[in-house]
């Protein structure tokens, strides 16, 4: 995406296979960027699985690239991983791919809205959020789960039946 800074300062991206968005806001300021975010796969992906915690899951793992006059080394970028409902703030953990490996990173402004868990970069490479769903979150789901096959049996024997 290359984008006049002036009149855009946030994008959206969204990745079909995955089911991961993700979005990038930035300074106003006037010239031109050129801003890549893909997903990542592979052996990046699977470095990050084997480094999180028991339950833990990804929950969107970007390789983002920027250039363009518009852009300084240290400029702070604002993102947001789309991550749905189910979380608290103190669920995530943000991690940042050098290109070789994967390390922690603190995210001092991390927030959460229910919807998005965000946070501020000042350079670019890759960047992933995991976490483990609240115990409420997957207790909910588990009751639903064994709660429709009953449901699905009810609406079956209540039916008329056919002579």
């Amino acid at each position: 995406m290359i984008a006049d800074l002036l009149s855009i300062q946030r994008v959206r991206i969204d990745d079909d296979a995955t089911g991961w968005s993700v979005g990038a806001s930035f300074l106003k300021k006037s010239g031109n960027l050129s801003f890549t975010a893909s997903p990542m796969s592979g052996a990046p992906l699977g470095a990050l699985e084997l480094l999180l915690e028991p339950k833990q899951m990804v929950l969107g793992a970007w390789d983002f690239s920027i250039s363009g006059s518009a852009y300084a080394a240290g400029d702070p970028v604002y993102l947001s991983f789309e991550v749905g409902p189910g979380f608290a703030r103190s669920d995530f953990d943000v991690w940042r791919y050098d290109g070789a490996a994967w390390s922690p990173l603190t995210a001092n402004d991390l927030s959460y809205d229910g919807r998005y868990a965000s946070f501020t970069v000042t350079g670019f490479s890759g960047y992933a959020l995991a976490a483990v769903p609240e115990p409420s979150s997957l207790a909910l789901l588990a009751v639903a789960l064994l709660v429709l096959p009953i449901v699905g049996r009810r609406g079956k024997r209540s039916s008329p039946r056919a002579r």
